[in-house]
């Protein structure tokens, strides 16, 4: 499975609820008036696999700056598509109703499991195609290939 380059937006666990809250009476005055609104995001900017690592470079969209985040595939603990019982009731309202799935990463740093959160090939046409279901699929077998090298 060759890795491509997605667009993508994320945010990072803490982010999602003081994101949601400040956007919310925003958005509900854009949602009557225009298409739906993208998902509640404090990142945008391109998804990869450089060597052994997820890549996240983007900017930070609220203090305006560049962002990378480099995520080692083998700190990478669990991939998932949709919020679980752990983040559902916390997020349910962050993500766009009829929309894919999010992608969520959870992974070990600095002695504390995080966790990320993303959607990738949005906005445009390329909502109808699910992108979130590719990166589960690449991140799964990629992270299950890094576990199989190291058990050998």
């Amino acid at each position: 499975m060759a890795t491509k380059l997605s667009p993508a937006l994320m945010s990072e666990e803490d982010d999602l609820e003081r994101l949601r809250a400040q956007q919310f009476a925003v958005w509900r005055w854009i949602k009557v008036h225009i298409s739906p609104p993208p998902p509640v995001h404090r990142y945008a900017g391109i998804l990869t696999i450089k060597g052994q690592s997820l890549v996240f470079r983007g900017i930070d969209v609220r203090e305006r700056k560049d962002f990378e985040k480099m995520i080692p595939l083998n700190k990478i603990a669990e991939v998932s598509l949709g919020l679980d019982e752990r983040s559902k009731g916390n997020h349910n309202g962050s993500f766009v109703a009829g929309e894919p799935k999010p992608l969520v990463i959870r992974y070990r740093q600095n002695g504390r499991e995080d966790t990320d959160y993303f959607i990738t090939n949005f906005p445009g046409l390329s909502r109808r195609v699910d992108g979130n279901q590719y990166w589960y699929e690449t991140l799964k077998a990629k992270i299950d290939h890094t576990r199989s090298s190291r058990k050998r």
